[in-house]
């Protein structure tokens, strides 16, 4: 099951500059991790791969927190399907795919809400707001390197019987694999939903 939300992905070749965008809206850098392992199952997520890449994590007390990654990727295109603004994400979706794509986020646990769906826990932090929206306009494929918001990261627990369930559910899913990241060791799990968007599971082990 999904315990909540975890941060949102922004990826970027200009770290410095973003974050320093990031940092004029009151974020503030909590970690910083260099040429960690870049898992050969997100190879199909990429439209470049690298070995290796680097994570900083910025929060902002009422705020999501961002997780800024620079795959060292040559793929400068923008990504044009989620945006985030005034603590609501916004996603488009295909027309034809819309809702379909609904109800897979409704089986992830999110509920009708206004006029969004919202991922709603104990702990405020976990919460989540989508309005999805539909469209007719050229979408970019979903990859990782991108450049902008890429992902939607939550945290699970029994990470192998989630993957088990969404199998047949989802266009793509990669291998359940381990990264250490600020001396937390966790199992990553990545797949594309009906439409395409890229979301992260996350089992923090002990």
């Amino acid at each position: 099951m999904i315990i909540g939300f975890s941060h949102l992905t922004w990826n970027s070749a200009f770290v410095e500059r973003d974050i320093s965008k990031f940092k004029e809206l009151g974020y503030e850098s909590v970690f910083d991790e260099k040429e960690l392992e870049n898992n050969y199952s997100k190879k199909d997520l990429l439209a470049s791969y690298s070995a290796k890449h680097d994570i900083k994590l910025l929060k902002r007390s009422d705020s999501y927190d961002i997780e800024i990654i620079n795959h060292h990727s040559k793929n400068m295109n923008v990504q044009n399907r989620l945006f985030y603004s005034d603590s609501m994400m916004t996603i488009l979706i295909p027309s034809g795919c819309f809702a379909k794509e609904i109800d897979f986020w409704c089986g992830l646990g999110f509920k009708e809400s206004g006029n969004c769906l919202r991922l709603s826990r104990p702990v405020k932090t976990w919460n989540l707001d989508i309005s999805f929206v539909s469209t007719e306009q050229d979408l970019v494929e979903q990859k990782l390197d991108l450049q902008g918001f890429t992902s939607i990261a939550f945290i699970v627990k029994d990470l192998a019987l989630f993957k088990s369930k969404l199998i047949n559910k989802v266009i793509w899913i990669s291998e359940i694999f381990t990264l250490e990241v600020n001396e937390q060791k966790m199992d990553i799990l990545l797949f594309k939903t009906p439409s395409g968007v890229i979301i992260e599971l996350i089992e923090v082990l002990k």
